[in-house]
């Protein structure tokens, strides 16, 4: 009986793991996020502190989303950059970043950058897209 539902979770091991090949290769890292491409399907994904690669982190894969812009706003007078993600379920999310991280999407992945309060973000907005450049 025990051997049974050994032999049963192997195979569900084995299934689960042969759907979700990934082939990553460092895009570039920071002191918080990793981002990888996945050579396999073109996609970009980020990987936090909670696991190495991608699909070893407590969210699992989030891809990120480059129909969407970044967004940068403020919380409590700081500016909070924020890269959007879809998760294996394709829901909307999104991840913080630091500028580095923003600059490098941005010149990588032709991204938009969205701001809610035009004046201060204006020259925020321009520096950043402005760095690797």
């Amino acid at each position: 009986m025990l051997s049974k539902v050994l032999l049963i979770r192997l195979e569900r091991t084995a299934t689960s793991t042969m759907s979700n090949k990934y082939e990553w290769e460092l895009l570039f890292s920071n002191s918080g996020h990793k981002y990888f491409l996945d050579k396999l399907s073109g996609r970009c994904a980020v990987a936090d502190g909670s696991g190495y690669f991608p699909n070893e982190t407590d969210d699992g894969v989030l891809w990120i989303n480059t129909e969407k812009p970044i967004t940068l706003d403020l919380y409590n007078g700081s500016p909070i950059l924020s890269v959007p993600v879809k998760n294996i379920d394709s829901k909307d999310l999104h991840t913080g970043a630091s500028v580095f991280e923003a600059s490098n999407l941005i010149n990588k992945f032709k991204f938009n950058v969205r701001t809610s309060k035009k004046d201060y973000f204006k020259s925020l907005s321009k520096i950043i897209s402005r760095i690797g450049e």
